[in-house]
């Protein structure tokens, strides 16, 4: 099976306060776009093997996608050995979900390809177990997104406006973006409601929306 496991974009992003455990809640308009990452998945003869391929290879050799596929493994009792081949094309730690878009396509292409049936909800409670983020990829294509990443509100998908992605060249560690926001004294100072983000995204000129992102002014 061969899937693309597209890139997305946080139009608006607000860091509420850390919780007790230790996850910020956020509110979110989340869209995504088209760049993509290529996942390919096998069955291999061998039961409870894995083999993981990235090209270009991760730093570190840390990839969610393996987790994806031993998550999966222990909530449907599958022992088939699986081999992921992922063409990387969506720039590590540059806040465009790539390593969840993988994710979500491993979670979905294996239910699929070993007709295991696991319902939507039992996938999203995969998902949410993998990282804040893999929940909207299995979902998309534009989401309201709360909670710590996980409850997630579909939206209408925009196709009237176009986005530039710069990417400097640099990655941004997660961890350290949110410590950094969480040492700024006024990052929560500003907010939005949910029915406001979904009114103006959803009924609004993309010239006219006034979203914001609460890791812009620190990074």
């Amino acid at each position: 099976m061969i899937l693309n496991a597209p890139a997305k974009v946080n139009l608006h992003l607000e860091v509420k306060a850390l919780q007790s455990g230790g996850y910020h809640e956020i509110l979110s308009v989340v869209h995504s776009v088209s760049l993509f990452d290529r996942v390919h998945i096998r069955s291999l003869k061998e039961n409870n093997a894995l083999r993981l391929f990235c090209d270009p290879p991760l730093p570190g050799g840390q990839n969610i996608a393996a987790r994806a596929v031993q998550t999966f493994r222990s909530r449907c009792g599958l022992h088939s050995g699986v081999e992921v081949r992922i063409q990387k094309r969506i720039p590590v730690g540059a806040g465009l979900g790539g390593g969840s878009s993988d994710a979500a396509a491993v979670l979905y292409g294996l239910n699929k390809l070993f007709a295991a049936a696991l319902s939507p909800e039992q996938l999203d409670e995969a998902a949410a177990a993998l990282g804040s983020d893999v929940s909207f990829f299995l979902h998309g294509p534009a989401a309201l997104m709360s909670g710590r990443g996980e409850k997630i509100e579909n939206l209408i998908p925009r196709e009237d406006f176009i986005l530039v992605l710069v990417y400097p060249g640099f990655p941004i560690a997660t961890d350290e973006a949110y410590r950094w926001v969480d040492e700024e004294e006024e990052h929560n100072l500003r907010s939005c409601s949910p029915e406001d983000l979904k009114v103006q995204f959803e009924e609004k000129a993309p010239g006219t929306w006034k979203f914001f992102n609460s890791f812009q002014s620190t990074i």
